[in-house]
């Protein structure tokens, strides 16, 4: 049984070659947990809490070329490119727009940067932009960082992160 084990560890560890190293053995964090709150701290994607934001009204659109483009993918488990999650805390989690190369900002032998652009449409009159900032290294692509209004809300390197230890993201006050 041991020998069966290790040679399947070994099939899987060769498998990963120099071929296409970007896909293979890849770890990837493009998506940041966003919550919501108003001035009195409680959570507006609580449906107990008053002027709380309907889940079935939010949007994801994504700034390609220029252009504002509705997010949505057929082929992901999360075709709109959020899921709401109603634990505590309620939150939204946003897969953002990561490795398209228009958004490039430098590139060189070993990290491609990006920034990119995605607008949450909570309701009709309420939208926020969010701009991120990505790298691609050999075997890993993920979000660095993160703005709301031009203020930085996340950073992965200096620690900055809103949220609990487990998540990764920020908080919106509304």
């Amino acid at each position: 049984m041991k020998k069966r084990i290790y040679c399947a560890l070994l099939i899987l560890l060769c498998s990963c070659g120099k071929d296409n190293p970007r896909i293979c053995c890849m770890n990837v964090k493009g998506m940041l947990s966003i919550v919501y709150e108003n001035a009195a701290g409680q959570n507006l994607l609580d449906d107990t809490t008053p002027g709380h934001y309907s889940t079935k009204d939010i949007k994801l659109f994504h700034i390609i070329a220029g252009e504002k483009k509705v997010y949505y993918n057929h082929n992901s488990s999360v075709p709109s490119g959020l899921s709401i999650q109603k634990n505590t805390p309620a939150r939204v989690d946003v897969g953002f727009n990561l490795n398209d190369e228009r958004d490039i900002i430098q590139k060189d032998k070993k990290v491609t940067v990006g920034e990119s652009t995605s607008i949450i449409q909570l309701n009709e009159s309420v939208i926020d932009t969010v701009k991120i900032h990505w790298e691609s290294r050999p075997g890993s692509l993920m979000i660095t960082k993160a703005w709301h209004r031009n203020k930085l809300v996340f950073d992965s390197a200096s620690g900055l992160n809103g949220l609990d230890n487990y998540l990764e993201g920020f908080v919106i006050y509304n």
